[in-house]
């Protein structure tokens, strides 16, 4: 049973975003969500590592972060999580009318929590201090 006064969370308000800089130095968060009638995060990814000839594993995929926020209360900061991904594009091509890449997001580790505010549509993540 749901205690008194708590409400089922609207799927608007938890906010996917991926850094569009693959790696950069300072994210540029992208709000994923337009065209997008279902998402959900798989939280046992299948990555495929390949050896080189120089002996080093790496993971064959673009890496990048995801931020997860939780939009829970009528003003931030919201509580929200950064963490590395795998960005794994599916195909691209699609229809007359516009050209689609669908891609899957692998979420691999290193998850920080913190908080998120949004002023004039930037999203800035301030991880929680340790300790």
């Amino acid at each position: 049973m749901a205690a008194t006064g708590i409400k089922k969370l609207k799927r608007s308000h938890l906010m996917h975003l991926l850094d569009s800089t693959f790696g950069g130095e300072t994210p540029s968060w992208f709000l994923i969500g337009k065209n997008i009638e279902d998402m959900s995060m798989d939280l046992g990814p299948d990555t495929a590592t390949v050896k080189n000839i120089l002996d080093e594993t790496d993971v064959n995929d673009c890496k990048s972060k995801y931020l997860e926020v939780l939009i829970d209360k009528t003003e931030g900061p919201y509580d929200a999580w950064m963490e590395d991904c795998i960005v794994k594009p599916q195909s691209y091509g699609g229809p007359q009318g516009g050209v689609n890449i669908p891609f899957n997001i692998q979420p691999c580790g290193n998850r920080i929590k913190g908080t998120v505010t949004i002023a004039n549509k930037v999203v800035t993540f301030t991880p929680l201090a340790k300790g």
